[in-house]
């Protein structure tokens, strides 16, 4: 066609446009996969953001949990000489504790505060004259699955448990491997004094 020049410039719009309209033409070709794939991803975003709330609310829901048991370990009994106790007698303050530790144990599983909440449980237990119950409970936090001043405390309360027992050599034995190989956050000192 004589007369008719075409500028480089139009060619890359007319390649622009064509490649535009491809674009267009396949989103409506493939509009039902594409509508089904964002479904897709707002429906995991969605179950994404929701479990990460509902582990939030669990977690602080076992935190709570735990610090009636803390506050359950600490409460003064009537029996010891102070009036409006929550408690009557220590046997009764120990059952509670053990019951909230229970509650903890059994509600939240997989917590991080579940371990201190069966310590707390053996702490009970020991209180309560149910030696071989705390034993148990404190075998898989001694073994070291736990944080190194949880373990350590955890001996420690066994070590007691073994003394309260009349066991004296295996409370001596502990004792000294306390002494010995406390972690820096466990006062080595009560082992040292627990053995001599």
């Amino acid at each position: 066609m004589p007369g008719l020049k075409i500028t480089r410039k139009e060619m890359k719009r007319d390649e622009l446009i064509d490649g535009l309209g491809g674009f267009a033409s396949a989103l409506q070709r493939h509009a039902r996969t594409a509508s089904i794939a964002a479904g897709v991803v707002i429906v995991l975003a969605a179950a994404v953001a929701g479990g990460i709330w509902f582990s939030r609310s669990r977690t602080a829901e076992a935190r709570l949990k735990l610090a009636a048991v803390y506050r359950g370990i600490a409460a003064p009994v009537i029996e010891d000489g102070v009036a409006g106790a929550p408690y009557a007698t220590k046997r009764q303050k120990f059952l509670e504790v053990v019951r909230l530790a229970g509650v903890v144990i059994s509600e939240h599983p997989t917590s991080a505060v579940v371990q201190w909440a069966a310590y707390y449980k053996a702490v009970g237990q020991k209180e309560l004259g149910d030696h071989a119950a705390a034993l148990e409970t404190l075998g898989p936090i001694a073994s070291g699955g736990a944080d190194e001043l949880l373990s350590s405390s955890a001996r420690f309360l066994q070590a007691q448990v073994h003394e309260a027992q009349g066991y004296a050599a295996g409370a001596l034995e502990i004792y000294a491997g306390l002494a010995n190989s406390a972690p820096v956050r466990f006062p080595a000192e009560m082992a040292m004094m627990s053995q001599a």
